[in-house]
Parts: structure tokens; sequence; C-alpha cells
């Protein structure tokens, strides 16, 4: 959807766009190299792995996202 809009599909350009009203961004660990620039921004960059292939998966992911907003609302 990003690159139909004339955005480069990246977690950068995702977090850009949101950087206003955001203060915590989950991203493939994959993407570590762009977390300073996100860092940069104010926001916290938590790299995690966001492949959800079955039902564990998206357990541990929610829990993960769960955990994090707590570590961000008591920041």
């Amino acid at each position: 959807m990003y690159r139909e809009m004339g955005f480069e599909p990246s977690a950068l350009s995702v977090a850009n766009h949101y950087k206003a009203i955001i203060r915590g961004f989950i991203h493939a660990h994959e993407d570590t190299t762009e977390c300073a620039v996100i860092n940069q921004w104010g926001i916290i960059p938590y790299g995690t792995d966001i492949f959800m292939p079955n039902r564990d998966s998206r357990i541990r992911l929610a829990s993960e996202i769960l955990h994090i907003v707590e570590e961000i609302v008591e920041a």
C-alpha cells in the first residue's frame, strides 16, 4: 500500500508517517538498522519476530505488545 501511495515501504517510512502520534514502534527484528533514526524522533523502537503463521505465534506477539505498551505507559 505504501508503494502505491508513493512512499518507500519500510519500517522507517511507517514510523515517520506516524511519528507525531506514537511513542513506541514495533517492527521486524530484521529492521534494526533503522532504529537509530526512529529513536532520534523520540520514538522507542522495539524489534521482534512479527511473523504470525499460527496461533502460538499470534499469542506470543500479542503478549510482547502488551508488555511493550506497559513499558511505554509507565515511562
